[in-house]
C-alpha cells in the first residue's frame, strides 16, 4: 500500500494545477481534461486495482473498459524496455481517449491534456527517486525468492517430505 508521503506528493502538484487553471480562468472543460490525464495513468499504476477489475462482478464497469482500452497499448513495452518506450505507451491511452472526447465536445484545449499527463510523468519520476523505489508499478513482478515456497505447495501435502524437524526424531 502507498504511504501517505508518497500519495500526497502525486495529490498536491494536482491539486495545485487544478487551482491554477480554475484561477486562469481557462474553463472547466480544461481541468477536466488535466485531471484525467493525470489520473488515468495513476489508475493505471495502481497496486492491485488491475487484479480487482478483473472479477466477474465488475465485467461491464467503465473501469474494465479503461484497463482493456490501457492493455492494448501496454503489451508493447516490457519491463525492460527503455524508459521513453514505456512512457510513450503509458500516455497513448489516455491521449487518444481524451483527444476523441476534446474533437466529441468540439471544445476545451488539447493543451491540457498534455500538460495533464506531463505533470503525471514528473511526479512518478520524482516520487520514485526521492522515495527510492517504484509504488505504482503492477506490472513489473518481483522474481520470487527461491527458497521460498509458494501457497500452492505449501498446501499440497506431497510437497511436505523433507527433513525430519529434530523433535520428530527425539520422538522416535
Amino acid at each position: 500500500m502507498m504511504s501517505r508521503k508518497v500519495f500526497a506528493s502525486y495529490l498536491i502538484p494536482l491539486i495545485v494545477g487544478m487551482i491554477a487553471i480554475d484561477l486562469l480562468k481557462f474553463g472547466f472543460l480544461n481541468q477536466l481534461f488535466f485531471m484525467m490525464a493525470f489520473f488515468w495513468p495513476f489508475t493505471m499504476l495502481y497496486p492491485g486495482l488491475s487484479e480487482k477489475v478483473q472479477q466477474n462482478k465488475y465485467r461491464f464497469s467503465a473501469m474494465r473498459f479503461f484497463f482493456f482500452f490501457d492493455s492494448l497499448f501496454a503489451r508493447i513495452a516490457k519491463p525492460e524496455s527503455p524508459l521513453a518506450l514505456q512512457i510513450l505507451t503509458r500516455g497513448l491511452a489516455p491521449i487518444i481517449l481524451l483527444m476523441i472526447a476534446r474533437f466529441g465536445s468540439g471544445s476545451g484545449n488539447a493543451l491540457f491534456i498534455f500538460l495533464g499527463f506531463a505533470l503525471f510523468e514528473i511526479c512518478h519520476y520524482s516520487v520514485q527517486r526521492i522515495f527510492k523505489g517504484t509504488f505504482l508499478e503492477p506490472r513489473t513482478f518481483a522474481k520470487a525468492d527461491p527458497n521460498q515456497m509458494e501457497m500452492k505447495n505449501i498446501l499440497d501435502p506431497e510437497h511436505w517430505v523433507g527433513e525430519e524437524s529434530k523433535s520428530d526424531r527425539d520422538e522416535n
